[in-house]
């Protein structure tokens, strides 16, 4: 997840383009071609047979990975040249040998005819290349080169450095990463390398194995030249090939020099100079110039998962439609957007008749600004960017796991139930995570579309779990029906139905039980049920032990609602009301479950619980809480009237408490709207 000095080369061509009205024009060397990239050189020609590797950033629009590229020199004459395929940020490489310096080099394409291919091997720099690690056995070298030829080349590019730390081209980190090099030789001269990698590293020079560092290991333990060889060169250049192997996690391969005791950079070896992309242009003014770029502005990281801020441009400023593999459409010579996860993208861009193609990948490395998901600015900047398009677009399970613990993170149900819709619908999604999906969709659905919380809640408890994990899902179940669907003889016979699991956990039937009494109505049968709950509880602890325990499970609770961990409030909630049975009757445990019903939405169950607990204790010690709470909902429920009722009523009977005064404010503020 980089932006690395290729995506900032890379957009600097934006500027560039501006440039091009006022270069030096230069007549068209190859007809048939329709595009051509402009570099500029100034080095010394390179030392025969070496060449030069230009980076040419055609878009797709070359044939077959570049194979229709020409290159021609200022003069007009063509400079013989050999495709090296697909590199990196949607270019591709050519390998030319120019005979003059401090003039421009041309590379055309775009004709979809095939051009003569030179002999040109040797180039000056460095290139990496990173190649996929294909299944199989792989201890040694010569078990790695039986799955080389199984390898696929992804990406190939020219780096300036021979040491890498970390995976420049995306995010995988199970790969073959080549580094490739000519060391130019004067005289002869006995040379001592070694080889530092992270993990399985090895040296090659003029295709004979000369260092061999096998298996997973840190890139500690070989800093010192532990796996080296010493060999007499003879004048002229030698081909060095660096070969690592990382299997998972961090990456590092250097080559070191013993006998100076110090890493080999590309100074040390054969360079031809860096050429410089000038601009793109088009043989006549009617084409459109399709081809972009992109940098990564920022990112954020949420748990283990990354969403990154990406902004993409038209090289030319022409206005574009941009198509991306996950369905989103944008419009603009510039565009911003979010990509969750870090698997490469697939984008599509269109200006008037002509399409460029290319991919988005996200190395190893991030950008420098990182946002912060506990800012609410930061996080609204980021999951409005996200839903450009709508939520329904996307798919793949990393891309819908990150957006999963995007919008967890900050408890928006709504968002959330998409995502976890389009989860289930992922058939590589682990059955062992399936369940925890789905609780998801039936929480984070309860509020605008509960059809479906019924759906999910009867799909988990289908399923075979057993002990602590299936009371807990059958108390929630219990809750849903009771409060949110308002439907207790549904409640009622799910509770009958599973007694069985309750069978050594009596406090929390009692519990459910008492519920389904008051909320029916039966007093008589609520108090039964409160008296054993508090004849349970004494005879496992003192009443200051259980009030003091209460007291702290109050505030585990109020905690977790302020900071909107609706769950885990849930939780502290039930194991309240279960050991500290006697704030069911004082109306604490009313005031607070009311309030998580107003948090998830439900304000029809908020007033149920408040008002079924002034029938059944119409002294409540805190009824101007619980009536201020009860004015607080019929308004949010956009009842006014009813709200200012009880607000007047407060105000009335209760002129001496603090509420009142809160109460009093409440209805002058709806009188002035």
């Amino acid at each position: 997840m980089a932006y690395t000095k290729h995506t900032a080369l890379w957009f600097l061509l934006i500027l560039l383009m501006a440039g091009a009205s006022v270069a030096k024009t230069v007549s068209w060397a190859h007809q048939a071609s329709p595009y051509r990239a402009v570099f500029s050189w100034n080095h010394l020609p390179p030392k025969l047979p070496a060449g030069l590797v230009l980076t040419v950033p055609d878009c797709g629009m070359s044939l077959q990975e570049g194979k229709d590229m020409v290159c021609y020199d200022g003069k007009g004459s063509q400079v013989p040249s050999r495709n090296l395929g697909r590199g990196y940020g949607n270019t591709c490489l050519l390998l030319c040998r120019p005979k003059a310096t401090n003039e421009e080099l041309f590379v055309y394409f775009g004709s979809g005819n095939e051009a003569k291919q030179e002999a040109l091997t040797v180039f000056g720099g460095v290139m990496a290349e990173l190649w996929t690690l294909p299944e199989g056995k792989l201890n040694n070298w010569s078990q790695l080169a039986v799955l080389l030829p199984k390898a696929k080349l992804q990406h190939r590019t020219m780096v300036r450095e021979l040491p890498q730390v970390a995976n420049i081209f995306n995010s995988s980190d199970a790969f073959i990463f080549k580094l490739r090099t000519w060391l130019d030789i004067p005289q002869n001269v006995t040379k001592k390398y070694f080889v530092a990698a992270d993990d399985a590293g090895y040296l090659l020079i003029d295709g004979k194995l000369l260092v061999e560092r096998n298996g997973r290991n840190y890139v500690y333990g070989s800093l010192r030249g532990e796996y080296s060889c010493e060999l007499t060169l003879t004048p002229g250049l030698h081909e060095v090939e660096l070969v690592g192997v990382n299997f998972a996690g961090n990456f590092a391969l250097a080559l070191g020099d013993d006998q100076k005791g110090k890493f080999v950079h590309a100074g040390n070896l054969l360079e031809s100079g860096e050429p410089k992309l000038e601009r793109l242009e088009a043989r006549s003014r009617d084409l459109p110039l399709p081809f972009f770029t992109y940098r990564h502005v920022s990112y954020m990281a949420v748990d283990d998962c990354f969403l990154t801020e990406t902004e993409l441009a038209t090289v030319s400023g022409q206005e574009a439609e941009w198509r991306f593999s996950d369905g989103l459409k944008l419009q603009g010579s510039q565009v911003k957007r979010i990509f969750p996860g870090l698997d490469s993208r697939e984008v599509k861009v269109k200006v008037k008749d002509a399409t460029a193609r290319g991919t988005v990948e996200f190395p190893e490395a991030v950008p420098k600004w990182r946002r912060n998901p506990d800012n609410p600015k930061d996080y609204q900047a980021v999951a409005d960017l996200l839903e450009r398009g709508g939520l329904k677009r996307l798919s793949g399970l990393e891309e819908l796991q990150t957006c999963r613990a995007f919008y967890k993170r900050s408890g928006r149900r709504e968002e959330l139930a998409v995502v976890c819709e389009n989860l289930l619908k992922e058939k590589a999604l682990p059955d062992e995570e399936r369940l925890a999906v789905m609780l998801e969709l039936a929480r984070s659905a309860s509020d605008k579309h509960p059809e479906k919380s019924l759906s999910a809640y009867q799909q988990c408890l289908e399923r075979e779990i057993s002990g602590k994990d299936r009371r807990a899902l059958v108390a929630e179940a219990c809750e849903f029906l009771l409060f949110r669907l308002r439907k207790p003889e549904a409640a009622r016979k799910l509770l009958n139905q599973q007694a069985a699991i309750f069978a050594n956990h009596s406090q929390t039937l009692s519990s459910w039980k008492f519920d389904l009494a008051v909320q029916a109505g039966e007093h008589e049968q609520a108090r039964k049920i409160i008296v054993k709950m508090l004849e349970y509880v004494g005879k496992r602890e003192n009443e200051r032990e259980s009030v003091v325990r209460g007291n702290a499970l109050q505030e585990q609770v109020k905690l977790a609602l302020d900071e909107g961990r609706l769950l885990e409030a849930a939780q502290a909630l039930q194991k309240w009301g279960e050991e500290a049975p006697m704030c069911r009757l004082d109306g604490s445990f009313c005031l607070w479950r009311a309030r998580l019903f107003r948090a998830r939405g439900w304000l029809e169950g908020a007033l149920a619980e408040l008002e079924a607990m002034m029938l059944l204790e119409p002294m409540l010690p805190n009824l101007p809480e619980i009536e201020w709470e009860r004015g607080e909902v019929y308004g949010e429920a956009q009842q006014v009237d009813k709200a200012s009722e009880i607000m007047q009523k407060i105000v009335k009977e209760y002129p001496n408490h603090p509420i009142a005064a809160q109460a009093a404010n409440w209805l002058k503020r709806i009188a002035r709207e």
